[in-house]
């Protein structure tokens, strides 16, 4: 799974990520609702996570979902209010 992946490496390792690895453990299903979606970039993060910056979610689904990641940058650069307001 992702969680070998050097992206996910690089993010357990940082103070904003921490114990995200034990939250998707323990609410797996409303993770697997996340990674598995269609479009995840217009999906809210489960939990806390919702409220990490727009940098941050990047970097989530960098790790999470790297096939999306043309898609979220798009996303995020066409709503550009939504790097104000914490959202992706």
């Amino acid at each position: 799974m992702f969680a070998r992946s050097r992206p996910w490496q690089a993010l357990s390792n940082m103070d904003a990520f921490r114990n995200l690895d034990r939250d998707i453990e323990g609410s797996a299903k409303r993770w697997k609702k996340f990674v598995e979606s269609e479009c995840p970039e217009k999906e809210k993060f489960p939990q806390e996570w919702k409220n990490k910056t727009s940098l941050q979610k990047l970097c989530m689904m960098r790790a999470l979902r790297p096939d999306r990641m043309s898609y979220a940058i798009t996303y995020v650069h066409a709503c550009p209010f939504l790097t104000h307001s914490r959202s992706l």
